[in-house]
């Protein structure tokens, strides 16, 4: 679905691989829907698959981004760690964060530490759960 949305788009490449705090191999879980898809296993998420992940750092870094947005399925703490070379670059960043009403799961308390210890400001909605950040 994604390379037949972006056929119009001379400047977008897709790259097949999951984001992770690693380079290697991770199992993908596969939800019913075609969203939700998460390394993070979840009910619903019996069926797997095996995909190359690598790290924002390595998959980013040096390129000139004016604008990221991270939506990883729970992973996102781990994404934004293993990212923060790129993301020191980045001027405007989105952050979708989950399990805001589960307090043992939370993602978004250390995902805005992250954020702000890179230098961004930042507003988070917490009805969608999710992280704006830019810089000044």
């Amino acid at each position: 679905y994604l390379r037949m949305n972006l056929q119009k788009f001379l400047n977008c490449t897709v790259i097949e691989k999951a984001l992770w705090k690693e380079k290697g191999q991770v199992i993908f879980h596969l939800y019913h829907l075609p969203t939700g898809h998460s390394i993070e296993y979840a009910k619903g998420k019996e069926k797997t698959i095996t995909v190359e992940a690598d790290t924002l750092d390595n998959l980013f870094y040096g390129q000139k981004i004016d604008f990221a947005k991270i939506d990883v399925q729970a992973s996102e703490v781990d994404v934004l760690e293993a990212g923060r070379k790129f993301l020191s670059t980045v001027p405007k960043l989105v952050v979708e964060t989950h399990y805001r009403t589960i307090p043992s799961k939370r993602t978004y308390p250390r995902c805005l530490e992250i954020i702000k210890e890179l230098g961004f400001h930042t507003e988070f909605a917490w009805d969608n759960g999710i992280i704006y950040a830019w810089r000044k």
